[in-house]
């Protein structure tokens, strides 16, 4: 095993922010459609959804860490009424 050197392509840390999880579980059976995902076969064991994509290869292991940036539109905004003019 070698480091990439100047002009090949090697593995390399992908940063993404804020992808939205959508449902972690952990019977892969439950999503699984019939006859597995293609290009990727059947989930056996615990699961993530994400919204989005990925890159990198299909069974490439992730790495998750808390976010140290806040995430976009993250200002509470208090509900207000608007009164409606009856004609």
């Amino acid at each position: 095993y070698t480091v990439p050197r100047a002009g090949q392509m090697g593995f390399h840390q992908r940063t993404e922010r804020n992808k939205r999880i959508l449902k972690i579980g952990q019977d892969g059976e439950a999503i699984t459609p019939r006859g597995g995902f293609p290009h990727y076969g059947k989930i056996k064991k615990d699961y993530l959804i994400l919204k989005g994509s990925v890159p990198g290869s299909t069974k490439r292991l992730l790495k998750f860490r808390y976010a140290n940036h806040p995430p976009p539109n993250s200002q509470k905004v208090a509900p207000k009424i608007i009164p409606s003019l009856e004609i």
